[in-house]
């Protein structure tokens, strides 16, 4: 069989298994969307404005561009913050693995699909007729 970066033959990728792909990628994505608003949440309960956050975390993660000098209490509040944001990703990862599962999926294949529909044009294709099928 020919590999495609990480990805697989698209020909040995049945249309049952993009159908699959298909709905365990929209449950995926309202899962996620759950956690960005857990997220805020967890940002509101510190007390913490939610751009401020945002400003800090740019500075986390590229402090050569973006310097922010943070208060103690800010400190504090990060800190909470993260441990949050931590529990809420462990939750969402658990959620998502149910959520594949159920949809009568394995983590490895729909890992498998995913990173051959970032290569393989055709493989794209058949997805978004199934996809507009399944609406």
């Amino acid at each position: 069989m020919k590999q495609h970066k990480k990805g697989i033959d698209p020909s040995s990728i049945t249309n049952q298994e993009l159908q699959k792909f298909v709905k365990a990628s929209n449950d995926i994505q309202a899962i996620q969307m759950g956690s960005v608003n857990d997220i805020k949440k967890a940002v509101k309960a510190q007390g913490m404005d939610l751009q401020r956050f945002r400003k800090i975390m740019m500075s986390k993660r590229n402090p050569k561009q973006n310097s922010v000098k943070m208060t103690p209490k800010e400190k504090k509040q990060f800190t909470k913050i993260r441990q949050s944001i931590m529990k809420i990703e462990t939750n969402v990862n658990k959620k998502i693995v149910a959520k594949v599962k159920s949809d009568d999926m394995k983590i490895s294949r729909y890992k498998q699909i995913y990173m051959t529909l970032q290569q393989s044009k055709s493989l794209q294709k058949r997805l978004r007729g199934i996809a507009s099928k399944q609406k």
